[in-house]
């Protein structure tokens, strides 16, 4: 079992402080679409409630060593502060290889 879990407040605030980035870093596109779908889900929900990504079933699918070793909230995190900072480097940098490592899980996927 693999689960995050964060409080209401704080999911929303971080999807706020990471839209700002973006839409100060970037045109508009399916990136920002889908922060801002995910900002407007999240408002339907109490604010005192809970946000749980459970890895579910792709548990069973990844070797252990894969998810001991996955960072992708922390990438996200980083390369959100990176554009904050103004480091288009770094946060392309992040974003890559968060993009690699779940490529390589829906390759997995698509192989069955």
């Amino acid at each position: 079992m693999l689960r995050y879990r964060t409080p209401m407040v704080q999911a929303r605030r971080r999807v706020a402080r990471g839209l700002r980035a973006l839409k100060e870093a970037m045109d508009e596109g399916p990136l920002i679409d889908g922060l801002v779908d995910v900002g407007r889900w999240l408002e339907e929900f109490h604010p005192r409630s809970l946000v749980e990504l459970d890895y579910g079933g792709l548990v069973h699918a990844l070797p252990a060593g894969e998810l001991e070793d996955d960072h992708s909230a922390a990438d996200v995190a980083e390369g959100i502060e990176a554009l904050r900072h103004g480091d288009g480097e770094a946060a392309g940098a992040a974003y890559g290889r968060l993009v690699e490592r779940w490529r390589a899980v829906r390759d997995r996927r698509s192989a069955n």
